[in-house]
């Protein structure tokens, strides 16, 4: 390593000092080459080191002479004043001992009160009295005590709640036959009640002529809620050992044992008919997870005061309103049997079904009844199921509301 330094004086400037510029070198620098630009390099430095010295930027700092001042005591402010401070109270004012007696301060006479004004009325019954006199004046009507006695209680029925796999007769699917085309000339419509369409249906679906759709009448449990909401029909089971049959069940298909056996003859009966083309019937049993939970809805329904015919069929605004926030439609919580059909078909298969009727019996129980269908309305019925001998008929369908599904289960229309 090898150091070189070059020294210069201030100019004849005594407020600058003087200064050394030095090069440090490594190695050994016999080369004449070398030797000029290192000197080259110094007198660089040196020139450098003058020029900033003389520049007017480089200054002293002056610390400024004045102290700070503090500010006097005239000029300062309180922001907040103290919180009050709650008196103290001695236990002696507050609790007093069990037996000792009260003060007169504690002590207050009616008679010291003020005299109670009462608000003044008049203006109400002076305009009754010229209200009743306008109306037609009525025969005063004597009032006697009349003792009512309670009436017996509304008896609920017991539901069934059991399976009902040995109750309806077996094959519970049953195909539909070859092809066969209807006789519309001898079918009656439906035309009791007007459809009321489910959405996104507003019309009829315009189907092909294979194309198949299928009526769902519900057994036991409640229909989906968007279906419910456009007015359809729920059912119930009544329990077999229950000696009451057909009471007052708001909104619900009562069935029995006797009438799902009948009912299902007479769906099969349906089925081998030639004048409502190829039908197949199935019967559907609910999935066990959800027996536990329609049972608890079931026996809650029962006790709400309304009628069948109690529900209003609203706008078709509202309905697409209520179905948009519905849950996902689902047939799990239900007993149902479903007949498949023609597209061309359903509303004459719904007045067929319509017919269904069974001896009125309510004083008989469920294992005496003897329950007998009427088909002779629709032409090309056989007669002999026909039992003339019966006066008194109930239509199990009176006032339900069916659903028609399209080939995805999803509802078409309430009829």
């Amino acid at each position: 390593m090898k150091e070189k330094s070059l020294s210069q004086s201030s100019n004849g400037d005594n407020s600058q000092p003087p200064y050394t510029v030095h090069q440090i070198q490594y190695g050994s620098t016999t080369n004449f080459f070398s030797q000029v630009v290192a000197e080259n390099l110094l007198r660089e430095g040196a020139h450098l080191l003058k020029e900033l010295r003389n520049n007017d930027i480089w200054h002293d700092l002056k610390l400024p002479s004045n102290p700070l001042k503090v500010p006097s005591t005239s000029q300062v402010f309180t922001f907040s004043l103290q919180p009050p401070k709650a008196p103290r109270y001695t236990p002696d004012s507050i609790l007093k001992d069990w037996h000792e007696p009260p003060t007169t301060q504690e002590i207050i006479s009616l008679e010291d009160l003020e005299e109670f004004e009462s608000t003044d009325f008049s203006s109400i019954s002076r305009h009754e009295s010229q209200f009743q006199s306008r109306k037609r004046a009525r025969t005063p009507i004597e009032e006697t005590e009349i003792e009512v006695e309670p009436g017996p209680r509304k008896k609920v029925p017991r539901l069934d709640t059991g399976s009902l796999h040995h109750v309806i007769p077996q094959p519970h699917i049953q195909l539909s036959k070859s092809p066969v085309s209807p006789k519309f000339s001898a079918i009656t419509t439906y035309s009791r009640a007007l459809p009321i369409f489910i959405p996104p249906y507003t019309s009829f679906p315009q189907c092909e002529d294979f194309d198949r759709l299928a009526w769902i009448i519900p057994v036991r449990g409640s229909l989906p809620l968007p279906w419910k909401q456009v007015g359809a029909t729920s059912a119930v089971v009544l329990d077999p050992l229950d000696s009451s049959s057909f009471l007052e069940i708001a909104d619900s298909i009562q069935w029995m044992h006797s009438t799902l056996q009948e009912f299902w003859k007479f769906l099969v009966a349906l089925k081998d008919l030639k004048s409502l083309g190829a039908l197949g019937i199935s019967y559907r049993p609910a999935q066990s997870a959800a027996l536990c939970q329609r049972t608890q809805k079931e026996n809650s329904g029962l006790r709400s005061p309304s009628s069948r015919n109690s529900s209003q069929v609203r706008s078709q605004s509202e309905q697409s309103t209520a179905l948009s926030h519905s849950a996902r439609l689902s047939l799990t919580e239900l007993d149902y049997f479903k007949i498949y059909h023609d597209a061309n078909v359903s509303m004459h298969l719904r007045h067929a079904l319509d017919l269904f009727r069974i001896d009125d019996q309510s004083e008989q129980s469920d294992t005496e009844e003897s329950a007998t269908v009427t088909i002779s309305d629709l032409s090309g019925f056989p007669n002999s199921a026909v039992d003339s001998g019966k006066a008194q008929r109930c239509k199990v369908l009176r006032g339900a509301r069916l659903v028609l599904v399209d080939d995805r289960s999803r509802g078409i229309l309430v009829a």
